[in-house]
């Protein structure tokens, strides 16, 4: 494609006349492709970490003008997700 689009599922290859159960490997190269999408028609499936700027791999970003020690860039940061409800 020449153009992002948000890979949800096979709807971008049959809108190019092609069926991806014809080929023998096809690559994704997006970290937020939802993976499980996908396994209904593929024999395997791999999550490979490209390097560039779509790579998930935070600390391969080189992110150096922040708070440090800032979490998921650095080990000793731990990170308890919690919900905040607001009433009015």
């Amino acid at each position: 494609m020449s153009r992002s689009v948000s890979l949800f599922d096979r709807a971008m290859y049959f809108a190019n006349g092609l069926d991806p159960a014809d080929f023998d490997l096809i690559v994704v190269k997006s970290p937020h492709t939802e993976h499980h999408m996908f396994d209904a028609w593929s024999e395997k499936n791999f999550n490979i970490d490209a390097p560039g700027a779509t790579s998930a791999n935070l600390k391969t970003l080189g992110h150096t003008i922040c708070a440090r020690p800032i979490y998921p860039l650095d080990e000793s940061v731990g990170f308890k997700p919690s919900a905040t409800i607001y009433e009015r």
